[in-house]
């Protein structure tokens, strides 16, 4: 990797600027959830999809500043992926960041954005990473092709629909990576499924940090 630029005028440049999820312990990267491939199919499908009713499509990612933002960060991957790469190992570890999230909007756009992210994770080793994603077909090409998840990158795979839970894979390209669901609120989940607690805690990750933990198979939250 080359020398890393120190400054964060010139690190935001590189990246698009980090985003601040409000319940996320850490700090994110984000694009705008239009980008979504397989989100945006959902979308149109409209319910019993967990897209139809995107939350990253009201509340604050509508704000014009945010949409900017989102769409800086786009441009800053497609413009220059190998710099923007650097940048992002740079920023997160200047941030001094324990815990990632990539993508609290938008999701993977391809092979080649799969196989950027992997490099910033194996440059960020002491930071745990967590990519929740829909793009089963793109995480399933890039380890079909030989490419490897490392052990502090936890891709969780997301259920379309709300009411459903993935199956963890037992054979194929996918087999063992964890899964999450959507369950309405008040509806119980299944037994051995981790309930997220944030609607207990304010909308809050407080001190869970289970999504970030590839052990934990199967986690399920409350519809939006």
């Amino acid at each position: 990797m080359s020398s890393k630029p120190q400054t964060w005028k010139e690190l935001d440049r590189l990246t698009g600027g980090l985003s601040k999820p409000s319940k996320m312990p850490g700090l994110a990267w984000n694009i705008s959830a239009f980008l979504c491939i397989v989100g945006s199919a959902l979308r149109e499908a409209g319910k019993p999809f967990v897209c139809a009713g995107c939350y990253a499509l009201k509340g604050r990612y509508v704000f014009p500043a945010t949409i900017a933002a989102m769409a800086r960060r786009f441009q800053a991957w497609t413009g220059n992926p190998e710099e923007w790469a650097q940048g992002m190992s740079a920023s997160i570890l200047k941030a001094g960041i324990p815990w990632f999230r990539w993508f609290d909007s938008g999701d993977l756009q391809s092979v080649d954005m799969l196989r950027d992210i992997v490099s910033v994770c194996r440059e960020t080793p002491g930071v745990a990473h967590w990519m929740p994603t829909r793009e089963r077909d793109i995480v399933g090409a890039y380890l079909t092709e030989g490419g490897k998840i490392p052990r502090n990158l936890t891709v969780r795979l997301s259920s379309p629909r709300v009411g459903s839970i993935l199956p963890v894979s037992k054979v194929g390209p996918l087999k063992g990576l964890p899964v999450s669901g959507v369950h309405l609120h008040g509806a119980k989940v299944p037994r051995g499924v981790f309930s997220c607690p944030a609607p207990l805690q304010g909308g809050e990750c407080g001190e869970c940090r289970e999504c970030w933990n590839g052990r934990r198979r199967v986690v399920s939250y409350t519809a939006h």
